[in-house]
Order: structure tokens, then sequence, then C-alpha cells
């Protein structure tokens, strides 16, 4: 117990020194990690919210830090992405291949739509910014 206190004292003696504080932690929301994969000529989120859907509609907090990973499972293809109206661009994959990109979600609501640059018509979603 006395342990505890003793850590507690001096993270908010160091928190108080420095000033220093991680405002995603501060307020209890960490960064989000979202891996959407090109597979079939769609986008598939493998998660339980998504359960595999085809171009699932993505939602994110306002000003929350958002990485999005590409893995593309799509043999012969290449794929990127992009949200329309945030000025997030994904970099081109090729099959096999994974990239990363980290972005902040805009602190204002908003409706965006993300889409493969290549292939459009069958590759787009909703991207909820709340």
């Amino acid at each position: 117990m006395k342990r505890i206190a003793l850590l507690s004292a001096i993270m908010i003696v160091l928190v108080g020194a420095t000033g220093v504080i991680v405002p995603s932690m501060a307020a209890g929301e960490a960064s989000r990690e979202i891996t959407i994969v090109a597979r079939n000529m769609a986008f598939v989120i493998e998660s339980p919210d998504s359960f595999g859907r085809a171009n699932p509609t993505i939602t994110v907090k306002a000003g929350r830090k958002i990485t999005i990973v590409l893995r593309n499972d799509d043999p012969g293809m290449q794929h990127d992405l992009v949200i329309k109206g945030l000025d997030v661009e994904v970099e081109v994959t090729s099959f096999g291949e994974t990239t990363r990109l980290t972005f902040t979600a805009p602190r204002e609501p908003g409706t965006y739509v993300y889409l493969c640059s290549f292939h459009p018509m069958s590759m787009r979603g909703v991207f909820i910014v709340q």
C-alpha cells in the first residue's frame, strides 16, 4: 500500500514539474488502430463489430489519434486508401504488403467517404467522426 502511495506521489510531482500530460491519456482515450484488409476487391475489417462485411462504416471519436493499417490480401492487385476531405492517403500496397498511417481525427464531427483510388466503385465506405 505504501509503495502505491509513493509511486502516486512521485507521478504527481513529475507531472507538476514537467507539465507533461498526454492529452489522450488524461482524457482516458488511447489511440485507436484500425486494420483494414483489401480482399476480393473490397475493404474488410476483421473485428467482431464488422463481422467481415465489405466496406463497413468506420466510426471514430473526434480529436482522437487514429492509425490505419492497410493489408493487401488481393493477389495481383494494388490498393490504397483515401479519406476524401481529410487529406488522409494511405500508401499504395501490393499483394502481401502492409502499410500504416497515423493521423488525428478532426475535432468537429462529420461524415466522409473512404475509398481505394484504383477501384472507387467497389471499394468505398463511410468514415464517421463523432
